[in-house]
């Protein structure tokens, strides 16, 4: 089987994004990087639609772009920026409903139907498959989470 994957060049290189914080813009300001944690995020929510949007830590990095910190609450987590092995790519499916024209519709179809455009859409679902990045990169934290006294972020 092949599934046919379109890569958007207009969302990567468009000069209305949303640009990244001087300290990270060093990374990228284009680039997609994974954020690799162990173990798991909890968040207060009673609905899990609650969570989108939600801040869950602040991200910084030193000048070197060596050591990538990771504040989340009381708890910070330092990290290492490291290439992937095998770049990855981020898919978005969305369905798109296919055309046929209208000889390729039964007779009896087309005589009911008596439409006056020359094509008919039909409800066979259909998947497209956008690629919306490239991740090269990813920031990974590997290392147990400090306690920090004081404020949370």
């Amino acid at each position: 089987m092949i599934i046919p994957v379109t890569f958007d060049a207009h969302s990567s290189s468009s000069s209305n994004a949303q640009k990244l914080p001087p300290s990270l813009a060093k990374i990228s300001h284009d680039e997609v990087v994974l954020l690799d944690l162990q173990g798991a995020l909890e968040l207060e929510s009673t609905h899990p639609n609650e969570r989108d949007g939600k801040l869950v830590g602040t991200l910084s990095i030193d000048n070197d772009l060596k050591r990538p910190i990771l504040r989340i609450g009381h708890h910070l987590i330092e990290g290492n920026l490291v290439n992937l092995p095998k770049p990855l790519a981020v898919l978005h499916r969305s369905p798109v409903s296919a055309r046929i024209s209208n000889s390729q519709v039964d007779e009896d179809v087309a005589m009911d139907s008596r439409e006056e455009s020359s094509e008919s859409i039909i409800n066979s679902p259909t998947i497209q498959w956008n690629a919306l990045a490239i991740v090269k990169r990813k920031i990974l934290f590997s290392k147990r989470p400090m306690p920090v006294v004081g404020k949370p972020s």
